[in-house]
């Protein structure tokens, strides 16, 4: 037990100068560099683990995070994008284009307040992405479950919130819907419905 306690340790190996810049997998050995340290430790052995479904899932989707992120390093201009999102020492490019993979966008708040059925009132909303949201769509149900009308919101950077301004006269608001989807660049959609 002992033997597999020392084993299943990390080792910082920055000062020896044939391994101090290498990175990978050599054996059962794996090389990371964090925070400018070389980082040795051993291959994990997983060969009698039993996934869950949910296990598996989350694997799949991590691989593909992967996959993302290693498309994101070929991409000088994505490169420059999440160089500029960070904001602790040990993150770096991939940490931040793995991250991004793995959350999905948000909408924190509806304020359908304002909208009262006429043209030019405003629903304001805050979706949030960590990284970049594309789009951000707002539909309008009427009472009766017809499509009153439905079109991109704007983001206003200064309010930090998005804005549509109503384009069409909407006589049956009460029991309406406004149904908002927000889109990240990755194609992600979360969506929602509040009920006027």
């Amino acid at each position: 037990m002992l033997r597999k306690l020392i084993f299943n340790l990390m080792a910082i190996a920055d000062r020896n100068v044939l391994v101090r810049y290498y990175r990978g997998k050599v054996g059962d050995l794996i090389f990371r560099i964090v925070g400018g340290k070389t980082i040795v430790s051993r291959l994990p052995d997983y060969s009698e683990r039993k996934w869950t479904k949910a296990q598996k899932a989350n694997r799949r989707r991590f691989r593909k995070a992967m996959d993302y992120a290693r498309d994101i390093l070929k991409d000088p201009v994505m490169v420059l994008f999440y160089r500029k999102k960070i904001k602790r020492k040990n993150q770096s490019v991939w940490n931040m284009a793995v991250s991004d993979y793995m959350k999905k966008p948000e909408l924190e708040f509806i304020d359908g307040g304002r909208y009262k059925g006429a043209k030019g009132d405003v629903i304001s909303l805050v979706a949030k992405d960590y990284h970049r949201l594309t789009d951000v769509v707002v539909g309008i149900v009427d009472a009766q479950g017809y499509q009153v009308e439905c079109g991109k919101a704007e983001y206003i950077p200064t309010q930090f919130r998005w804005v549509y301004r109503a384009v069409e006269y909407n006589a049956c608001i009460e029991g309406g819907r406004i149904a908002v989807r927000a889109i990240d660049f990755n194609g992600r959609v979360v969506q929602e419905v509040l009920t006027l």
